[in-house]
């Protein structure tokens, strides 16, 4: 285990050091990646809510995904693995944006999102689900570049992500029948 994190804090130091992080801009566009991406998911949920009935079940199941593997996985992930940020456990990396001082492994940025991009895509929605992969992938590695997480920290957050889509894609039928029909019915005679 040792080997994998001296290869992923190798990796980690030669990015940062890399001519993609040599100048003001193009630290200041990580931090704008590694934010504001961040807000995008959110905003393009609410417009799906708005956009049909059936969009509404995608939206519900989505948002489902992202929060299970935000708050449950990755936060029992999170109590057996205490690995610092790397602005905490390497000499020299600067905090271009504020991160908690809480622990770095697993991103919940990353399964949150990559939870919200496959189950859209799981559910038939291709475009928009490789959209926000795309946007995870771009978001993620901000992250890294800004010096929040490690590399590993992001594989291991897309890699809860996605099998927190697949767990919800396995229980979709329950999901629908307990809580996505229920949950649906109520917002629409609450005209939401």
């Amino acid at each position: 285990m040792t080997k994998v994190i001296f290869v992923d804090e190798w990796i980690f130091k030669f990015l940062l050091g890399s001519p993609l992080n040599q100048y003001w801009w193009l630290e200041k566009m990580w931090v704008i990646l590694a934010v504001g991406l961040v807000y995008l998911v959110p905003l393009i949920l609410v417009a799906c809510w708005f956009w049909s009935a059936q969009t509404k079940r995608v939206v519900f199941k989505a948002g489902l995904a992202g929060l299970f593997s935000w708050l449950v996985i990755s936060k029992i992930v999170v109590y057996f693995v205490h690995r610092p940020r790397p602005i905490e456990s390497i000499i020299g990396v600067r905090e271009l944006i504020f991160a908690r001082s809480d622990f770095s492994f697993p991103s919940d940025h990353a399964a949150a999102i990559f939870a919200v991009a496959l189950t859209i895509r799981l559910c038939g929605h291709r475009k928009l689900g490789n959209f926000l992969l795309i946007v995870g992938a771009i978001m993620s590695f901000a992250r890294i570049m800004v010096g929040v997480h490690f590399p590993l920290d992001i594989i291991a957050g897309a890699g809860i992500g996605c099998l927190t889509a697949l767990l919800i894609w396995q229980l979709r039928k329950f999901i629908d029948r307990h809580f996505t029909e229920p949950f649906v019915a109520l917002m629409q005679k609450l005209h939401l």
